[in-house]
Formats: structure tokens, C-alpha cells, sequence
């Protein structure tokens, strides 16, 4: 049986909404990737799939997203339509990093508050070498 993933369309509003709800950005420029990843996001108007997170980019002239399970071999389950090749490779990159750290961003994901925050995540994640620190 073919996944079904869900398309994502950013004309709407109630999804646009949904996106202040993310915590912990972290910025392509700090991974090394070519995309942003969308922490412990809300994603429960989408998708009934959990833990999931948001790679891709969402400027206003740019905007390719999808959102993957955490896991060791993360799954798709929505994606913004007409991603192009390059967009495939990039994104394939940032779900390659969150395979790679599933296990940190499963505990930022499950975090309630005292045990691991947006910090937390950042700081292990700069102590593998997964993010780069301010000069």
C-alpha cells in the first residue's frame, strides 16, 4: 500500500497560523545544510502522525517544506507541491541530519518543559558537532 502525503498550501491561512507555533529553529546557516529545521512543532491540524518535524525553507519568495517523522529513517508525511530536484537534494540532506540526531530531537520533541528545552537541544546538538557556534 502506497503512504499518502499530505499537501501542504501556504494560501492557507489556518496552516500559515499553525507556524507560529514552532520552537527551536534551527537556522541552515548554523547546521551547514541548505535547509531550516522546525523543532517540536504542532502539526496536529495536518497530521494525526507523531513525533514529526519541518525541514525546508519558508521565506515569502521561497517556501518548500515537508515534514518527516523522527526517527532513524524518517518518512515524508506532508510536503509543500512543485519541489524541484535541487529542493529534493536539499531536503534530503536536512532529513539525512534528522535521522542523524533523531534521538535529540525525540527528546525535544516529548520535552514538557524541565527536561529538554530549545536550549538543551541546541547545546547537544553543538556538542556533536551538529551546529555551529557564534565567533
Amino acid at each position: 500500500m502506497k503512504q499518502e502525503i499530505k499537501i501542504l498550501d501556504f494560501n492557507n491561512t489556518d496552516l500559515l497560523d499553525t507556524f507560529f507555533d514552532w520552537t527551536a529553529t534551527l537556522n541552515s546557516r548554523r547546521t551547514g545544510l541548505k535547509v531550516d529545521i522546525w523543532s517540536k512543532w504542532d502539526f496536529a491540524k495536518i497530521s494525526k502522525e507523531k513525533p514529526n518535524i519541518i525541514i525546508g525553507r519558508a521565506e515569502y519568495w521561497n517556501r518548500y517544506i515537508i515534514v518527516v517523522t523522527i526517527s532513524p529513517k524518517p518518512k515524508i508525511i506532508a510536503k509543500t507541491p512543485d519541489i524541484t530536484e535541487e529542493q529534493k537534494q536539499e531536503l534530503e540532506e536536512g532529513i539525512k541530519y534528522v535521522a542523524r540526531n533523531y534521538d535529540l530531537f525525540l527528546k525535544h520533541y516529548n520535552n514538557d518543559g524541565n527536561n529538554f528545552d530549545d536550549e538543551d537541544l541546541i547545546n547537544a546538538l553543538k556538542e556533536k558537532g551538529e551546529y555551529k557556534r557564534y565567533k
